[in-house]
C-alpha cells in the first residue's frame, strides 16, 4: 500500500512535463494550434506564429553549430514548417477570407509567445535564447 502511495504522490504535472521534453519546443505548440484552426475548434489563426516558426526552422536548422539531426532530418523539419505555414495560409486566405494583418490574432500570437516564454522559464528554468541556442545545439 505504501509503493502505490509513494508512485500517486511522484505522479504529478512536473514530473510528467520533465520528461515529455517535446512539449518544450514551441513548434509543436504551433502544429497543435494549426490543426485545431484547420477544423474550427479554434478562430484563432496561427498564420504569423507559423510564419516566424519557418524562418526560425530555416535559421536554426541551417547553422553549422546545430549538431542533434542529420541534413534529411533537418530538411524534413523545414519541409513540415513550410506546410504547417501552406495550411494555415490556406485556411486563413482562401476559407476564412481573412485579411494579412489582423489586430486580433496579431495579438493572440503575442499572448501564446509569452506564455510559452513563461512555460520554458517556470518548468526548465531557462530563456528562449537558453533553450534554442545552448541546450539544443549540443
Amino acid at each position: 500500500m505504501e509503493k502505490q502511495k509513494i508512485f500517486v504522490n511522484n505522479f504529478n504535472i512536473y514530473y510528467y512535463i520533465y520528461i515529455y521534453k517535446y512539449i518544450y519546443i514551441f513548434c509543436l505548440w504551433i502544429w497543435v494550434l494549426t490543426f485545431l484552426y484547420y477544423f474550427d475548434f479554434i478562430k484563432f489563426s496561427p498564420l504569423y506564429l507559423s510564419f516566424f516558426a519557418l524562418l526560425f526552422s530555416i535559421y536554426f536548422n541551417l547553422n553549422t553549430r546545430n549538431k542533434g539531426l542529420t541534413y534529411f532530418q533537418k530538411a524534413n523539419v523545414i519541409c513540415f514548417e513550410l506546410l504547417i505555414l501552406l495550411i494555415n495560409i490556406r485556411k486563413h486566405f482562401f476559407i476564412d477570407n481573412k485579411k494579412l494583418i489582423n489586430i486580433n490574432d496579431i495579438f493572440y500570437s503575442i499572448i501564446i509567445f509569452f506564455i510559452y516564454l513563461l512555460f520554458l522559464k517556470i518548468f526548465v528554468n531557462k530563456t528562449f535564447y537558453e533553450y534554442y541556442f545552448i541546450d539544443l545545439m549540443k
